[in-house]
C-alpha cells in the first residue's frame, strides 16, 4: 500500500487489488457453501388432490374416490376420497391436498436414495372430467424467516407439480432421492423373484407365529412394539387394555393357508398377505362391541393396528432363513 502525495489516500497497487478480489470471491464461495450445507434436505412431501373446480376461485371440490399409494412398489395403503369442498390456499394459491404423504411417515419401505412413488387413483364416476394433481416439494431443514419485503420464506425446495384433466383411471410415478432415509442392512439384498413351496410354508409360519404374540402375559407383542417403536409401550402395560381385550375372547387368527399369498417388489422384501381379506382377523369379530370402555377399544386397536396389518414384508437373510422386516 502507498500513499498519493499530498493528499493522504491510500492506494492500492494492481498486485494488491488482485489480492483483495480474490479474498473477497473466496469469502462470497465459503458463504454460499455454507448456506447451502446447512440447508439439508431432511424429507420430501407429496400432496395428491383429485378436483372439479376452477382452482383460481376461493375453493375447489375434491373428486371421490379410492388412491392407492405405492413406495418401491410396495402398497402402503388405500384412502378413499370423499366429496367435500377444499380452499385455495391464499399464499400459495394452491388446493388443499386430500392426501399428503410426508416420505418420513412411510417406514422402512423407504431407502436411502433413489426410490419411486405411485399413486393409483379409481374414480367413483369414470364418466366426469376433473383435475388430478401431484405436487411435490423437498424440505430441508433451513429456519423458516421473512425476507426484507416482509415475504415469508419457507424451508421447501424444488417444487414440482403435475396436473392433469382426465377422465377415469389415472397413475402418476415419481422418482425422488432420500439421503436422510435410515440405511438397513437388508436394503443391500438380492432381490427375490421367486419363491418354493417350502418357503411359502415357513413364510406361512411366521405369519402364524405372529399371531401367536397376542397371549398373556404378551411379553413376546410388547417386544414386537418397542421394536417397531410406534407404541408407548409402557402406557399400554399400564392401561392392562390387551388383558381386557384378552379376557372377553379376542384371540387373533392368521389368514388360511388356501388365501396365503406373496408378492413380489422387484427388491429384497417379498410382501406377506391373503387374497380374501387381511392377513390376520378375530377369531370372533363380535368381541369389541362387548368391551365398552372406550379408552380399551382405542389402545387394543392401535396396538392391534400396529401388530397385525394386513401385509407384512419379510426378507431372506444370507443364512437362507426368513424374517418380518415390517
Amino acid at each position: 500500500m502507498s500513499r498519493l502525495a499530498g493528499h493522504g489516500v491510500p492506494q492500492v497497487s494492481n498486485n494488491g487489488g488482485v489480492k483483495v478480489v480474490t479474498r473477497l470471491f473466496c469469502f462470497v464461495l465459503a458463504l454460499v457453501w455454507c448456506v447451502t450445507a446447512r440447508a439439508a434436505v431432511v424429507n420430501v412431501e407429496f400432496n395428491f388432490t383429485p378436483f372439479v373446480g376452477d382452482s383460481v376461485s376461493n375453493e375447489v371440490e375434491s373428486f371421490p374416490g379410492t388412491a392407492r399409494v405405492y413406495v418401491n412398489n410396495v402398497l402402503l395403503g388405500e384412502r378413499d376420497v370423499s366429496r367435500r369442498p377444499l380452499p385455495i390456499l391464499p399464499d400459495s394459491g394452491e388446493v388443499r391436498p386430500a392426501i399428503w404423504i410426508p416420505a418420513t411417515a412411510v417406514g422402512p419401505v423407504l431407502r436411502r436414495g433413489h426410490n419411486t412413488l405411485r399413486i393409483d387413483f379409481e374414480p367413483k364416476d369414470p364418466g366426469t372430467t376433473y383435475h388430478a394433481q401431484l405436487r411435490w416439494a423437498s424440505v430441508t431443514d433451513a429456519r423458516p424467516s421473512t425476507d426484507a419485503g416482509g415475504g415469508a420464506r419457507t424451508n421447501l425446495a424444488n417444487p414440482g407439480t403435475d396436473d392433469r384433466v382426465i377422465k377415469g383411471k389415472v397413475s402418476f410415478t415419481h422418482e425422488f432421492d432420500a439421503e436422510f432415509a435410515p440405511d438397513q442392512p437388508w436394503h443391500h439384498y438380492p432381490p427375490v423373484a421367486s419363491v418354493t413351496e417350502e418357503d411359502r410354508r415357513s413364510l406361512l409360519e411366521l405369519v402364524k407365529a405372529r399371531a401367536r404374540t397376542f397371549a398373556p402375559d404378551f411379553s413376546d407383542l410388547y417386544a414386537l412394539l418397542v421394536a417397531g417403536h410406534r407404541v408407548d409401550v409402557d402406557e399400554v402395560r399400564k392401561s392392562g387394555c390387551l388383558e381386557t381385550v384378552y379376557d372377553a375372547g379376542l384371540r387373533i387368527a392368521p389368514a388360511d393357508a388356501r388365501d396365503f399369498d406373496v408378492g413380489f417388489t422387484g427388491n429384497a422384501e417379498v410382501i406377506l398377505r391373503s387374497r380374501n381379506g387381511g392377513l390376520f382377523h378375530p377369531e370372533d369379530p363380535t368381541v369389541f362391541s362387548r368391551v365398552t370402555d372406550t379408552a380399551v377399544q382405542k389402545c387394543a386397536g392401535l396396538v392391534l393396528f400396529a401388530s397385525f396389518p394386513p401385509r407384512l414384508a419379510a426378507v431372506r437373510s444370507p443364512d437362507g432363513g426368513w424374517r418380518i422386516v415390517y
